[in-house]
């Protein structure tokens, strides 16, 4: 599995490659999912057979570019940057 990690202050963000079905998870703001939702290629992030507002699966179809992948790792770490320290 590869694993996009790139460091906001103290937390970082991780866009990380699911290794069967060959997409993206990653976790951006709740309140965003709806706007990535509306993307080509963008679904909710299924965990134990629920899914969760800010958890997504982006497909290759989305991020095929650096520049398209980078924009979604952005979006990650936008987030992580706005979370309290564990």
């Amino acid at each position: 599995m590869r694993v996009y990690r790139k460091s906001a202050r103290p937390r970082s963000a991780i866009c990380s490659d699911v290794r069967l079905a060959r997409k993206r998870g990653c976790r951006i703001d709740p309140t965003d999912t709806n706007v990535a939702l509306s993307r080509p290629h963008v679904a909710l992030m299924k965990m134990g057979g629920r899914t969760m507002a800010g958890w997504i699966i982006v497909a290759p179809e989305a991020s095929k570019t650096k520049r398209e992948l980078a924009a979604w790792v952005h979006r990650a770490t936008a987030f992580a940057g706005t979370l309290p320290p564990k």
